[in-house]
């Protein structure tokens, strides 16, 4: 009974979308280690904030995955002529070009315009999975850290965050990564910046005069050290984090045709979130890509989703073990009395024919049947007649 309703319950179409998230069912991390600066970037747009007095509502967030350095510029819109702009004249005209740029799939970055600038400059454009942003969770994480920078200097009505931006990411850049060890000013620049702080105390500058041509042979000894230390230090912190992140994980594995169901964050308009179910289904699973991604129709005619496997749910069958049990005994009760039909048409003989059909059915017949109880009345019914 207690396996028959735990898969009844399981089956439930209208429970599976209702049950919330179940923290440790998802998919281990994935590690995507970088071995030199600028070869792979993250971008983001942080926003809609305040409407400043310069009319910028957005900030358009570019880290890069390996020095940690982070550049952040104020944006009135957040259209793709606007970030292809400003990802050009800020940062590669700065620091060149980048040899691959990770992104969710936000409009702007998936544009025919974006995609064309990406393909001039011979740049690697990949994309994070609808609905997954953890899957770009080092320019998600700056985020959280640049809103909690900006809140303490932004005065009370916030409408000058794109003035105190540039402060707020000096700060920011100054300051020792966990990841790295170092500074991302001294793994991008090769030296720590002169703060205001340094010549409020007249603290001693980490470089002395030297000649130039030793100057270069100094700094290119230090800045391969540098890296050598990044490398192993972010490959030890990395896997780290992978231990804690994938402690006593488990997910589901899935095969072309099976159907699931598929969170989708969104609320129609109208009604309740505290009501809506997120889960929306049944869908069919198309094509496997790997062990997380899998290809999955839903519901939209040649729309075809990749859909990460954090963001899929099983959908069971309702088929209980007493049924399934009754189904099988019922097969083979049927098969056992063909087979001994068959086996007596077989001999030609009508006699041997209606003993055995009247054998088997005496059999079943027997086997069926309960045995009779023999009713006795309870132990204290005589001591309760004697005590009367």
């Amino acid at each position: 009974m207690q396996s028959d309703v735990r898969l009844y319950v399981n089956g439930c179409e209208f429970c599976t979308k209702r049950k919330g998230e179940n923290k440790t069912k998802r998919a281990p991390m994935k590690l995507v280690q970088t071995g030199y600066p600028m070869e792979r970037i993250a971008i983001d747009i942080l926003g809609e904030l305040q409407l400043t007095e310069s009319g910028n509502k957005y900030i358009l967030v570019i880290s890069d995955y390996f020095t940690k350095w982070t550049e952040s510029f104020p944006m009135p819109n957040m259209e793709a002529r606007t970030v292809a702009k400003t990802l050009v004249e800020q940062v590669v005209t700065r620091f060149g070009v980048p040899a691959a740029i990770h992104s969710d799939q936000g409009s702007q970055f998936e544009s025919n315009l974006f995609q064309e600038m990406c393909m001039l400059l011979r740049i690697n454009k990949t994309h994070t999975t609808p609905y997954h942003p953890q899957s770009d969770g080092m320019v998600e994480r700056f985020n959280r850290t640049l809103t909690a920078m900006l809140s303490a200097f932004v005065n009370e009505n916030h409408t000058d965050w794109d003035e105190q931006l540039q402060y707020v990411m000096m700060a920011y850049r100054s300051s020792e990564h966990e990841t790295t060890g170092l500074t991302p000013n001294f793994l991008m620049l090769g030296r720590e910046i002169c703060t205001p702080l340094d010549v409020m105390f007249e603290m001693p500058s980490s470089v002395k005069a030297i000649p130039q041509n030793k100057w270069c042979w100094i700094l290119q000894e230090r800045m391969e050290n540098a890296h050598s230390h990044v490398r192993l230090h972010t490959a030890q912190s990395m896997q780290r984090q992978k231990h804690y992140y994938d402690r006593k994980l488990h997910w589901e594995k899935y095969s072309s045709g099976d159907k699931v169901c598929v969170f989708f964050p969104r609320v129609q308009q109208g009604k309740s979130p505290k009501f809506t179910s997120y889960w929306k289904g049944p869908f069919t699973v198309k094509q496997k890509m790997s062990d997380i991604n899998y290809v999955v129709d839903c519901g939209k005619k040649g729309m075809d989703q990749v859909i990460h496997v954090d963001r899929m749910r099983p959908l069971r069958s309702q088929t209980l073990i007493g049924e399934s049990l009754e189904e099988d005994s019922l097969d083979l009760n049927t098969n056992a009395a063909d087979q001994t039909i068959e086996k007596s048409v077989d001999s030609g003989n009508d006699d041997n024919y209606s003993n055995d059909v009247t054998e088997h059915t005496d059999k079943e017949q027997h086997v069926s049947s309960r045995p009779f109880r023999t009713k006795r009345p309870p132990q204290w019914l005589k001591d309760y007649e004697t005590g009367n």
